[in-house]
């Protein structure tokens, strides 16, 4: 007679395990995808993790661990060991071993600080250099001009430039995972800032506590803000999906910012970036900004 019970125990057990493994492996692919992210080339980063997770290795069994080629990964060493990522332990043959991730990732942010400072120093020369060349005389003529951004990094500095620029008034439609975002990202203070500048800033965003939260934690409370509730629509086979109040921004009607695709992760990992319009076009701000207007109205 078959014994059921202990095929179906040693199934469950492996299953069990495969889960984590594939639960480690995603872990692994978020922390190389970070150091990536913080300048690290991804080969390199693949190489570090290796001998950080393994402990003191040859060249030989790294390149096999990873299916490199040999003289790739000598060169991949040569550059971790330039950085002062990982060591080179004396001995016949040579054996490589990884400083702690902890001191990795604040070299890495130590480098970047470098570079900011370098970047910065430079800037007033090259501004230099640029009005002192000769140009020609030309009729500034302002066009109506449009601008794709994509990835979160690129649409917050574009919002703090338009920020910058504010003089008189600053209407802004965010939901509450924006909110989030913008809190966390320093614009929330800017935003507060201007406020006490002068600038006229109304808002409107979700009816939550997590949204009166940020609102009360940046010092927005004196600002003219308006909540919506949450909606929920029908779509075209009549299942329910939650709706996401637009994010715009528009500032002083010269100037707007509407996202129109947010960040997603997908189930392959890979993610979707988020991507926003910037445009000076009038006809366009008028509608966004009558709109703005009967939301105001309405709530």
């Amino acid at each position: 007679m078959l014994d059921w019970d202990g095929q179906l125990e040693q199934l469950t057990r492996k299953v069990t395990q495969l889960r984590k493994t594939c639960n480690f492996l995603e872990e692994l692919e978020v922390v190389e995808e970070n150091l990536v992210q913080m300048g690290l080339p991804r080969n390199e980063a693949k190489v570090y993790l290796y001998i950080a997770r393994a402990g003191e290795k040859k060249a030989r069994d790294i390149a096999e661990a990873l299916s490199l080629y040999r003289t790739e990964t000598y060169r991949l060493l040569r550059n971790l060991e330039r950085r002062g990522l990982i060591l080179s332990v004396l001995g016949k043959p040579l054996k490589f071993v990884a400083i702690p991730l902890e001191k990795t990732i604040d070299i890495l942010i130590e480098k970047k600080r470098m570079e900011i400072k370098e970047f910065e120093q430079k800037k007033k020369d090259i501004i230099n250099f640029w009005y002192s060349i000769p140009k020609a005389d030309a009729e500034i003529e302002e066009k109506e001009v449009f601008q794709i951004l994509q990835g979160d990094k690129q649409i917050i500095l574009k919002a703090n430039s338009i920020l910058d620029r504010s003089k008189r008034e600053i209407c802004m439609s965010v939901s509450e995972t924006d909110l989030k975002s913008l809190y966390y990202l320093g614009f929330l203070d800017k935003l507060r800032i201007s406020s006490r500048n002068g600038v006229k800033v109304s808002l409107i965003t979700e009816n939550t506590s997590r949204s009166f939260f940020f609102i009360r934690e940046a010092g927005l409370e004196n600002i003219d803000f308006r909540t919506v509730p949450k909606f929920t629509f029908f779509s075209n086979n009549y299942d329910y999906y939650d709706s996401v109040l637009p994010f715009f921004l528009i500032s002083d009607r010269k100037e707007l910012l509407f996202l129109f695709r947010r960040k997603k992760h997908l189930n392959n990992r890979r993610n979707i970036e988020s991507v926003a319009l910037w445009t000076n076009c009038k006809e366009l701000i008028r509608i966004i900004y009558a709109l703005f207007i009967s939301m105001e109205r309405i709530f």
